[in-house]
């Protein structure tokens, strides 16, 4: 019975961790020659999805005036300056409520990185997912404005992202929580920091733990497909 409980305990460590990483990560595939000291300027494609462009119809505008007060807190803290180099509308594939890892994938495959593509991060603009962001080390993350998780893990439709108000007051920290996991951060309970588990504190601020481990994968290579 003894050992039932700790092969038990075992596999929930294991579980936990995966979702909550407490190691830092650095990245082997770094571009050469560059110095921590210089500003690395992350190229970033913004897609928008039918649902996003119905319930925003000025999201180039909005998003691009929200993406530049995170770029600000970015470039102070970490050294990262946020250029948009490409606005694309998403024809997706799928319609309605998707799981965020099938529209990670559809995205990845509308827009790959190319040489030709020229950008770093591709950002999804959606209406249809299951979370409000999420991040793949691969570069590509999602921001919904329609669905939402609450703490206690039960799914709701509290459309509270479709206000104005609400978008402007949370996109920038989203952005920002997401680029943090792109580049090696995991989550923390802390809800004065931009990586609080449950993201949307609203905080722009990274710990100093994070902010290191951002400089150390600073000049991450984000591979072409």
């Amino acid at each position: 019975m003894r050992k039932l409980k700790f092969v038990g305990l075992f596999f929930l460590t294991i579980a936990f961790l995966s979702v909550n990483p407490i190691f830092s990560q650095a990245f082997d595939d770094s571009i050469p020659g560059k110095s921590l000291d210089e500003i690395r300027v992350l190229k970033i494609l913004i897609a928008a999805d039918q649902g996003y462009q119905k319930w925003v119809p000025r999201w180039q505008e909005e998003i691009t005036k929200l993406a530049n007060e995170a770029s600000m807190h970015f470039e102070n803290q970490a050294g990262i300056k946020i250029k948009i180099v490409a606005f694309e509308n998403w024809q997706r594939r799928t319609s309605g409520h998707q799981d965020w890892k099938a529209l990670l994938a559809e995205l990845s495959e509308a827009f790959p990185r190319t040489e030709q593509a020229d950008f770093d991060v591709a950002m999804g603009l959606t209406s249809d997912s299951n979370s409000h962001g999420a991040a793949v080390l691969g570069g590509y993350f999602l921001i919904n404005c329609r669905h939402s998780y609450v703490p206690d893990g039960y799914k709701r439709d509290i459309y509270f992202w479709l206000s104005d108000f609400s978008r402007a007051k949370i996109f920038p920290s989203l952005i920002l929580h997401e680029l943090g996991h792109i580049f090696g951060c995991g989550h923390n309970l802390d809800e004065r920091e931009v990586m609080y588990t449950y993201a949307g504190s609203y905080s722009l601020i990274f710990c100093k733990e994070n902010i290191e481990i951002i400089k150390k994968n600073k000049w991450r290579k984000f591979k072409s497909a």
